[in-house]
């Protein structure tokens, strides 16, 4: 669309091309934030000694996942099958 017109030099809209560059490394530094603020939270929850309280929390939540198979088996001598 540039070269329509004969008469007239092509020419390079430099601009836009500054712009969309700008915007590409705008975009990308954004995810790279985002992307480095997920790592750092995810080695912090790897790095910290959990306290009493958590042991015990995790504990629970084991057992009930250990309980929960159990819940929804059918049993082994029904009088209804």
């Amino acid at each position: 669309y540039l070269s329509m017109d004969s008469a007239d030099p092509p020419k390079v809209h430099w601009m836009s091309i500054f712009n969309s560059m700008m915007l590409l490394c705008f975009l990308s530094m954004l995810v790279v934030a985002i992307f480095v603020k997920t790592l750092k939270a995810i080695t912090n929850n790897y790095d910290r000694v959990p306290t009493d309280a958590e042991k015990e929390q995790e504990m629970m939540f084991k057992k009930w996942m250990l309980v929960h198979a159990d819940v929804f088996r059918p049993p082994a001598f029904s009088p209804l099958a």
